[in-house]
This record gives structure tokens, C-alpha cells and sequence, in this order.
């Protein structure tokens, strides 16, 4: 049963937790101003080649040695973040990791980079192919070639599992401000047909006991062929915005990320852009 199989799975919100470049404890302010990617120093590009090749062979010593060793990730040190890369890559036997530059500033001695990572794979379980799809957006503080700090700014992931998993459309916001009313809308993109939907939708904090966990939900019949949502949060912070649709013979988990900031904050970041 496909519910069975659901409660089985460890928690969706997977981006940040399989994503190389993992969010340290502290952020660090937007760069002023930012060069393009193909004028980076090519120590920062051989850095980040050097990232994306480790990952993609399943490299848990390189991807260690390119964390500072001072680096505190969602996971703790760098030593437990490649402990928590070991046991997601053991679950996938085919992994692709694709690492781009899309700015980079100097600040002193540091380089600050902006980049996406995107990750593809898939597996079998219980005799159902289960695909991931997940893309992080991150800027990143490098100081004598080591990553010492980082900030997650967008960050998106789906599984989908058997095969009639429903592809669909996601309406939701990057950034909103406190109090602020915004949508979470997740829309399938095929017609149903006869066919029954279920799903639901939670909203949560975005902290570390959070990642890979078991969790339970219960789901409801979506008669409009989706989820439609609105939503308002009191207080700063980072969320997650996450759904299940379940129909016969297929399922699509997804979770996205969205940053609370004071509508001071807001204000700053649109002038900013």
C-alpha cells in the first residue's frame, strides 16, 4: 500500500540535508554588489568543480576537507555532516550533483559565492522507483579555499514515488514579511479523470531534528486537484512549506522553504534587488 510505504519514508524536506553545501549555524550579510560567474578566480572555480566531482563519486573525505574545520553545518560538525552524507548516498545507488556559480564578491580575505545545487537520483523500494529532485540555492563564505559560513536562500525538493506519481506545480513564496497573507498552492498538472486525489499540507520550523525524521500525516480527499492554502506567520524565522498528493498507483512529496524577515527587512531587501 502506498500509505504503508509513506509512513516509511524519513521526512521530505531533504534539500538542505543532501545538498553539499549544508547551512551553517551563522549568516552573514548580502554582498553590496556582485561580479558575474565567468569572471570568478579559478581557485574558486576549481573549488567548487572539485565539490560537485567528490559528490558525485561518493567522496565523503573530499567533501569533508572542503568544510573549515572551525565549519559548524545543520548536522553539527563537518565530521557528522559526511556521517549524514553516508547514510542518505547509501540509500541511492545513482546520484548526480551539478554545482553552478551564479556571483561571487571579495571580501578581504574571503570570497563570498552564490550558487545552485541541483541533485537528481532515484532507487527502489518495496518494488517502486522512487525519484528525488531537489535544488538549493546558498551563498557561501570561502577563506583560504575552506567553506566557513553559509546561508541557505532557497531551497526545494520532491519525490516522486511509483509510477503515476502526480507531476505538479508549485505557488508559493520565496520571502514574506511578518503577518504577512501568502499562498501555498500545490496544483496537479494532470487531468484526474475518475481518479481520487489525497494530501495534505503542514507548515514547520526549519531546524536540525527536523531532517531526515519519520513523520506521520494525516491525508484528506482534494476534490479541486490540488492544495490551496493561505497562510500568515507572526514571527521571523526560517519555514517549511510542505504537501503530499497520493493517487492510485503514485505519490509526490515536496517540501520548499520560506523566509520570514520583519517587514523592515523587507523593505531593505527589495531595495537591495
Amino acid at each position: 500500500m502506498l500509505h504503508s510505504l509513506f509512513q516509511k519514508l524519513p521526512k521530505w524536506s531533504l534539500a538542505t540535508s543532501i545538498a553539499l553545501l549544508c547551512p551553517l549555524s551563522a549568516s552573514f550579510p548580502k554582498p553590496a554588489w556582485a561580479n558575474p560567474a565567468h569572471t570568478a578566480p579559478e581557485s574558486l572555480t576549481r573549488q567548487l568543480n572539485a565539490l560537485e566531482t567528490a559528490a558525485n563519486n561518493g567522496d565523503l573525505e573530499a567533501v569533508q576537507a572542503a568544510y573549515s574545520d572551525e565549519a559548524t553545518t545543520v548536522a553539527g560538525s563537518p565530521q557528522t555532516l559526511t556521517q549524514k552524507l553516508k547514510q542518505f548516498w547509501d540509500q541511492y545507488s545513482n546520484l548526480d550533483y551539478q554545482v553552478e556559480l551564479q556571483s561571487w564578491e571579495k571580501q578581504g580575505n574571503a570570497i563570498v559565492a552564490e550558487t545552485v545545487t541541483k541533485i537528481r537520483g532515484s532507487r527502489n523500494q518495496q518494488q517502486r522507483n522512487i525519484t528525488l529532485q531537489a535544488e538549493l540555492r546558498s551563498r557561501q563564505r570561502f577563506v583560504d579555499g575552506k567553506i566557513v559560513s553559509q546561508e541557505i536562500l532557497n531551497e526545494q525538493s520532491r519525490l516522486y514515488i511509483g509510477e503515476n506519481a502526480p507531476r505538479v506545480k508549485i505557488n508559493a513564496p520565496n520571502e514574506v514579511k511578518v503577518g504577512e497573507q501568502f499562498s501555498f498552492d500545490v496544483i496537479v498538472r494532470e487531468p484526474l479523470g475518475e481518479g481520487i486525489l489525497l494530501g495534505t499540507a503542514i507548515e514547520e520550523n526549519v531546524k536540525p531534528s527536523n531532517y531526515l525524521k519519520p513523520q506521520k500525516f494525516d491525508l484528506k480527499i482534494l476534490p479541486a486537484g490540488g492544495i490551496y492554502r493561505l497562510g500568515k506567520i507572526k514571527n521571523p524565522g526560517k519555514r517549511w512549506l510542505s504537501a503530499i498528493i497520493v493517487r492510485e498507483n503514485g505519490m509526490t512529496l515536496l517540501s520548499k522553504r520560506v523566509n520570514i524577515v520583519p517587514a523592515q527587512a523587507a523593505l531593505s531587501n527589495s531595495k537591495n534587488n
